[in-house]
Parts: C-alpha cells; sequence; structure tokens
C-alpha cells in the first residue's frame, strides 16, 4: 500500500484505467496526476479530501482533481463503486486550442461532487448529473465489452465528459501562485508520507516528522490537517492498520501479537483498539471475513 503520490498508475499510450471495489475500505491520504472519477453503482462510501468529507450514495458521482489529497474512510456495509483514472494527455489534440485546451487542466484541478436525486430531474445540477452518469455509464459497457475501436470511444466518452463540465460548471482562477502553493504543499507531504512508508515500525514522533517536513511542530501539525484532512496522529494509524490488514490476509501464520509489533504497535491492545475502530471489527474477524 503506498500512501504518497501513486506512480505510473496508467499506461503511456493510452492513459486510462477502470476498475470495480465491491467492499468496504479504508485507504490513507495519497494523491496522483491523473483524475479520478468514483460512481456509485450500489450502497455508500465515504470519501475525505482536504478538511471535506464526502457522503456518496448509489448513483453519486466525484470527480477528484490533479493533484488533490485525498482518503477513503471505512463504512459499513459493502458497496459497489466504479473507479476511472486518465491522465491530462488524453486531451492533447486541444492542447493548442485557444477557447477549449486553456480551459481543461483549470477545470480538471478541481474536485467537484454531483449527487442523483429522485426523477423527474428538478433542477440544474441535477440535470448535469444525469448527463454525466449517461457518460460513465456508456464507458463502463464500452470498457467491459472491449470490442474492436473502444479505446477511441473511451476517449470520446471522456470528451464528452469534460465538454459537459466546461458548459455547466463555474470556471474558477487557477493562477500559477495557486499551482505553485500546491506544488510546495505536495512535495512536503511526499517527504513525509515516504518517512511513514519507511520507518512505519519504529517509534514515529511529532519532533520527527515535523523535521522532515521542515516545520515546527506547531506549524506541522496545523499544515497536516488541513492538507490531508486528518492528523498526523490518524494518519499513522490508518497507515499502520493497512499494513496489519495485508498481513492478516497474506501472512496467516503469523499471529496477530507479531502482526501488531509487525505494524508498528507497542502493545497487542493498543493493535486491537485502533483495529476495531478503524475497521469496526476485531483483527481475527476481519481475517476470518476475507476467507469466506
Amino acid at each position: 500500500m503506498k500512501a504518497f503520490k501513486q506512480k505510473e498508475i496508467l499506461e503511456p499510450g493510452f492513459p486510462f484505467k477502470l476498475f470495480l471495489n465491491e467492499a468496504a475500505f479504508s485507504f490513507p491520504p495519497h494523491w496522483h496526476e491523473e483524475i479520478e472519477i468514483i460512481y456509485v453503482e450500489s450502497g455508500n462510501c465515504k470519501v475525505g479530501l482536504n478538511n471535506i468529507q464526502y457522503d456518496l450514495k448509489t448513483g453519486d458521482i466525484l470527480l477528484i482533481g490533479s493533484g488533490d489529497v485525498h482518503y477513503f474512510l471505512p463504512r459499513l456495509g459493502d458497496s459497489k463503486k466504479v473507479f476511472i483514472q486518465f491522465g491530462l494527455s488524453i486531451f492533447n489534440d486541444l492542447s493548442t486550442a485557444r477557447n477549449e485546451g486553456r480551459f481543461i487542466t483549470p477545470l480538471l484541478s478541481k474536485t467537484h461532487q454531483l449527487s442523483k436525486k429522485e426523477q423527474p430531474v428538478s433542477n440544474e445540477n441535477e440535470l448535469i448529473h444525469q448527463k454525466l452518469e449517461k457518460q460513465i455509464l456508456k464507458i463502463i459497457e464500452e470498457f467491459n465489452k472491449k470490442q474492436d475501436g473502444y479505446n477511441l470511444v473511451l476517449k470520446a466518452r471522456l470528451y464528452d465528459i469534460v465538454a459537459i463540465l466546461l458548459r455547466n460548471i463555474p470556471q474558477k482562477e487557477y493562477t500559477l501562485n495557486d499551482k505553485n502553493k500546491q506544488n510546495e504543499q505536495l512535495e512536503r507531504l511526499k517527504n513525509v508520507f515516504e518517512y511513514v512508508e519507511k520507518y512505519y515500525t519504529d517509534d514515529i514522533t511529532l519532533d520527527k516528522v515535523a523535521g522532515v517536513a521542515n516545520y515546527s511542530v506547531y506549524y506541522f501539525a496545523r499544515f497536516f490537517k488541513e492538507a490531508a484532512g486528518m492528523t498526523f496522529g490518524q494518519y499513522l494509524e490508518h497507515y499502520r492498520i493497512g499494513k496489519a490488514e495485508w498481513l492478516l490476509i497474506n501472512e496467516r501464520d503469523k499471529s496477530i501479537t507479531d502482526i501488531s509489533f509487525d505494524t508498528g504497535f507497542n502493545s497487542i491492545k493498543t493493535f486491537y483498539r485502533v483495529f476495531k475502530k478503524i475497521k469496526g471489527c476485531s483483527p481475527k474477524e476481519f481475517q476470518k471475513s476475507a476467507f469466506k
């Protein structure tokens, strides 16, 4: 589990990826340059972005902007979610178009949520949602069938999605200063996330990690909460529990006590408490449910 910038998640020749998740899961803060669309086919899920938490239900759409730090929070019950990821390079054909190309990067650098309401459509936001959902369902169908020329159809549908957003979402100014500020923030976060990945089994203090970000403890605590949407202590707990999940599933010969210490917890009692807080069940219950 990578808890920082995801790299090379798409094929360079056709920067597009679609995958399905049908279980309740959690994932710590991370980001990628690619745009991500989450479409909830059934059930519900909770996605955090900075200090905002999006409660998504059946039919809802969340478009996560390039470079936006986001994370997934556990929810009771299964849900069926489709994830669509694509790189901005897919729109290179518009790079020289003065009236369209210059708006795409600012538009797709912001996160947008569109919720499904009861029919009939009653307002502008619901109409936009209906149009986007139609294109997303076409993408899912085309991707699953993979008939000749399906890459061309997928690209056309993504163009349709961007056109819908351009025509209906108010454009906000995205200055060079905004971009530089985001890049500086992501670089500091990258250093912190890489440090945690390397030393998560050790005793990581706020003093140590604040030094990695080149901040005082006070400013680091504020910076991390604003950037990642949770305290550093909460992030570290989520990261360690994520590692424990993997071990519980893939190294079943290990005792739960060994797993707790292998993932940085200083006591089995603390491990059980944090695991249940985050996953809603005990480590043993989680392990049993994974092999039903």
